[in-house]
């Protein structure tokens, strides 16, 4: 999103403001100079709309782009492996419980740490995926207005004058 405001690092804070009102995150934010300043932010999915609108009350909104990326596909393969390597588990727990010499249970030790740390891993991997669900992530530009000079509005004046001495409507 980039938004023409008067006073680019005033409105930066009261984005700031905004995400920490909205119980989002500010990731990054980037004070270039008076010209320019960067937001970068993850906001609650639900309150994405608001907080946009919000912003767009700022100053003039130049872009607007809302794009989504659907990660269900990952969530759906991961609680499925996830559920697989539970049930192995389960399943050289049982082994264990039956091995008789020392080097059998050496080896089912051996995998049964493997499977364990792969469930710890997707199980990771899942509470990152939610927290992607839940937040939204936001890039905000922050541009100053330009105000024309009186050479400038001068300039468009005379343009505007030949132009119409060339048009025959």
């Amino acid at each position: 999103m980039a938004v023409e405001v008067d006073d680019t690092n005033q409105r930066a804070k009261e984005v700031e403001s905004m995400v920490r009102k909205s119980s989002g995150i500010l990731v990054s934010v980037d004070l270039n100079d008076k010209s320019s300043s960067f937001v970068n932010m993850k906001v609650p999915e639900e309150k994405l709309e608001l907080m946009l609108d919000e912003i767009g009350t700022l100053g003039k909104v130049t872009s607007r782009r809302v794009k989504s990326k659907d990660i269900t596909e990952q969530v759906a393969d991961a609680a499925v492996k996830l559920e697989n390597l539970r049930q192995l588990r389960s399943r050289y727990r049982k082994l264990l419980d039956r091995a008789e010499k020392v080097d059998e249970m050496l080896k089912i030790e051996r995998e049964l740490a493997r499977v364990q740390t792969e469930i710890e891993q997707l199980e990771a991997r899942n509470r990152s995926l939610s927290q992607q669900v839940a937040m939204a992530d936001v890039e905000l530009k922050l541009s100053q207005k330009i105000v024309p000079g009186p050479v400038t509005l001068a300039g468009k004046g005379a343009y505007w004058t030949l132009s119409k001495l060339f048009v025959l409507n």
